[in-house]
């Protein structure tokens, strides 16, 4: 039997990672998608991005530059049939 814990502990990462920091729950996904299924499109979904990236650059022991980042954003998918549309997040007025 596959244990359901690794599944609980990455939504739980992933909502106070992408979620929780924007005001965002559940209920706010529910939302957005039940927007999009009503323009009668055969699937839709939301997916979420956040990476961060660090970065060191020595020169004989010594750190000569130094870089850090963070990319995060939402995109939504809908699909109708053969057709895929991307369409802008902005009319999810609470999403990030």
């Amino acid at each position: 039997m596959i244990s359901r814990e690794p599944t609980l502990e990455r939504l739980t990462i992933a909502q106070n990672l992408l979620l929780t920091p924007f005001g965002l729950d559940e209920s706010h996904l529910t939302q957005a998608l039940s927007a999009i299924r009503a323009h009668q499109v055969d699937d839709a979904d939301l997916y979420f991005q956040y990476t961060r990236s660090e970065g060191w650059s020595l020169e004989e022991g010594i750190v000569k530059t130094g870089s850090f980042s963070i990319d995060q954003g939402v995109g939504v998918r809908a699909v109708s049939g053969e057709k895929t549309a991307l369409p802008t997040p902005t009319i999810f007025p609470w999403l990030p």
